[in-house]
């Protein structure tokens, strides 16, 4: 009996561990099946048969919770209870993980904004009490409500047309106590264009002779200039040196001094400060634009200095409300292409700006003196094709020089994205290209591109509080671009120019109307738009 008792007991035994202790692993050659009509199932590589009911029982008994996660023993098989609770647990985790990602998200933005608003509103405060502080200062601010000055006002227009709101030319000035800028240089390191590793920015401090080149003039010239001491070389060319001074270059001799322009002469030429045409739309940009996609860009003709006048605006300036572009709300140029025509505004994209909202973004668009445009495109043409040789250009009128012309003016083809455009001379698309800025219904700036080599800081400064921009630099400094900022496709090392070569170039006019023949001279002066020539003060030479 106690035999049988103590036999009966390792029987039970030997049962319970069969059943508490896990099924082998499954490998490669091992296989389960399960039956499940029957209420019996077998395991390859076990030993014996085990009821279903049993298996049951000891998952029912290791689920502890609703939504504990079923076992993952091998060969184990969930009941349809326990895989509607695993299907509940993963959506329900799933939700809750997307709302607290969306959460934190969300918190980050407003954290973001909140900073931007806070850093906007100390900003505006301290320029508040610093006004305040100023017992001379009676004008607010710009980015409030446009104050500019304005001297020498005037139009050859009839008093009928002043009357009726037509725009008129104004030399624009600045109140120094207003002034986004409080000091100034240039760049101290070189800035190197990334994708082709040009150098695009370069700082110069010393100029000489040497570095000039044929820009002195002949050997005559310097035969002359080696008489004249500096304090002789300074007189009339005080405020161009001041410039340069003010940009950095700072050690000049003799030589480069005398090749430099007298003031008198560039400001015969284009007034005595920068003309700047559509302040009276700054106040609508600035309120009617959301402040986190206000931003402006640069646009113009082939060869009215573009890149360096977007240099000057990423580097000075910044919008301190947009969040939607990485350089500040300054772009490199126009989201519908730089050199477009503005009538294709909404209907061309360039570049990257598929998702830009065109509407968000302000023009800046450069203009320059017609008749030194056309010397230039002579030079570079560009995307404009049309006959000529060095012996005659601009050739606006057919003379012996020129071969195959049926027409009585010689005919332009440009190619812009939106398709090629015929015009009939030169003179013809620097009109027609400008006025359809200038008739745009929208809010747009338009400067001068000589303004940039004489009155780059003051215009720079209007330009950027017109657009509701602010300081780029913590101490407010005002950075010149002095060396060559040319690059891409169509420039050349023989395009490359700088701060001082420019003021040698377009100080005078001893080249504005080289080559031009009187035929030329006389059909630009009608081709030319009067009222555009005007308003920019360019001068229109006279015809006998």
């Amino acid at each position: 009996t106690i035999k049988s008792e103590a036999d009966a007991l390792r029987d039970h035994r030997r049962r319970r561990d069969s059943e508490e202790r896990p099924p082998p692993a499954l490998n490669r050659r091992t296989r389960m099946s399960t039956f499940r009509g029957s209420k019996w199932s077998t395991q390859s590589g076990a030993t014996g048969f085990r009821p279903a009911s049993s298996r049951g029982a000891t998952a029912a008994a290791s689920r502890k919770s609703l939504f504990a996660l079923p076992s993952s023993k091998p060969g184990h098989k969930q009941s349809k209870f326990n895989r509607v609770s695993t299907a509940v647990y993963l959506v329900f985790g799933t939700l809750f993980s997307i709302q607290l990602l969306v959460f934190m998200k969300g918190h980050s933005m407003a954290d973001k904004h909140a900073t931007i608003r806070m850093a906007s509103h100390e900003l505006q405060r301290q320029r508040k009490h610093h006004e305040h502080d100023d017992e001379h200062h009676s004008h607010q601010r710009i980015r409030t409500k446009p104050d500019f000055r304005k001297r020498g006002s005037t139009s050859s227009l009839t008093g009928n047309q002043q009357d009726d709101g037509i725009r008129r030319t104004s030399t624009v000035h600045i109140d120094p106590s207003t002034s986004l800028f409080k000091t100034s240089g240039q760049v101290e390191e070189a800035k190197v264009l990334r994708k082709t590793g040009q150098v695009v920015n370069r700082a110069i401090t010393s100029v000489n002779k040497n570095d000039l080149g044929a820009l002195l003039g002949g050997g005559q010239q310097q035969q002359q200039q080696a008489n004249v001491t500096y304090e002789q070389a300074l007189v009339g060319r005080e405020h161009i040196v001041a410039i340069l001074n003010d940009a950095g270059v700072t050690d000049m001799d003799t030589e480069t001094i005398l090749s430099l322009p007298e003031y008198s002469s560039v400001t015969k030429l284009y007034g005595d400060g920068p003309v700047v045409i559509g302040l009276e739309r700054c106040q609508e940009f600035r309120e009617k634009i959301p402040l986190d996609d206000a931003s402006i860009g640069t646009a113009g003709m082939f060869n009215t200095g573009t890149n360096p006048f977007a240099m000057y605006i990423e580097e000075n300036c910044i919008m301190p409300h947009n969040t939607h572009d990485v350089h500040g709300g300054t772009r490199w140029q126009v989201p519908w292409g730089k050199h477009a025509l503005a009538s294709t505004r909404l209907g061309n994209t360039a570049g990257h700006d598929k998702k830009t909202n065109k509407t968000n973004v302000m023009p800046i668009v450069l203009v320059r003196d017609p008749y030194s445009w056309m010397q230039s495109m002579c030079k570079h043409p560009y995307a404009a094709k049309w006959p000529h040789s060095k012996d005659h250009c601009p050739n606006l009128i057919p003379n012996e020089h020129d071969r195959n012309h049926e027409n009585p003016s010689v005919h332009v083809n440009v190619k812009f994205n939106s398709g090629v455009e015929e015009y009939e001379s030169l003179a013809h698309l620097w009109t027609a290209w400008n006025r359809q800025y200038y008739d745009a219904d929208y809010p747009r700036l338009m400067v001068r591109f000589e303004d940039l080599q004489f009155h780059a800081r003051e215009m720079i400064d209007i330009v950027c509080q017109c657009a509701g921009a602010v300081a780029r630099k913590d101490d407010a400094k005002f950075t010149y671009i002095v060396d060559a900022a040319k690059w891409g496709p169509g420039h050349t090392k023989q395009s490359q120019t700088n701060l001082i070569s420019a003021m040698i170039k377009y100080g005078s006019d001893t080249r504005r109307f080289s080559t031009m023949t009187k035929e030329d001279i006389k059909f630009a002066s009608q081709a030319l738009d009067p009222e555009l020539m005007h308003l920019f003060q360019y001068e229109q030479p006279e015809v006998r």
